[in-house]
């Protein structure tokens, strides 16, 4: 699993294509061109990257929702069709969907999070807006979730 950390301020170019930071790249289990790349539109404004093996995992919890709950089967057609592939070019690049990069209000410039498993790309006023949220807000969500 990659261990994608920090935070990079990057620029996506006029085709809509995203260096991948080399501080990210070096720790990429695939780092041939050609290799699949999943982009995900997140609930959060934001586009996450997943390795494909690393998109497996999350896959199987999307699957693993039923088509009887109303709920999870909303949940599980909101992935689906917020989901897409790219692929890494020769220069280490990937191609954002266009649609992707416009309902995130991602225009030119990029924060890129190194989240783990993940690389999260955010317009930067909307991470900003985020990470600034009421501190008792995130030391509720810390303490409900990290403990």
């Amino acid at each position: 699993m990659p261990n994608f950390r920090g935070t990079e301020n990057y620029s996506i170019d006029d085709k809509g294509r995203l260096m991948i930071p080399a501080s990210f790249r070096k720790k990429m289990a695939n780092q041939n061109p050609g290799a699949v790349w999943v982009v995900f539109k997140t609930l959060q404004q934001s586009i996450e990257l997943y390795e494909e093996s690393e998109w497996a995992e999350v896959q199987k919890k999307i699957d693993a929702l039923s088509e009887f709950n109303l709920n999870e089967k909303r949940l599980k057609t909101y992935y689906n069709a917020n989901i897409s592939e790219t692929e890494l070019d020769k220069q280490g690049r990937v191609l954002l969907p266009k649609k992707f990069l416009e309902a995130c209000a991602i225009d030119k410039e990029v924060t890129i999070v190194g989240g783990g498993n993940k690389i999260e790309v955010w317009n930067p006023n909307k991470l900003n807006e985020i990470l600034n949220a009421p501190p008792e807000s995130l030391e509720t969500l810390s303490e409900r979730f990290i403990g």
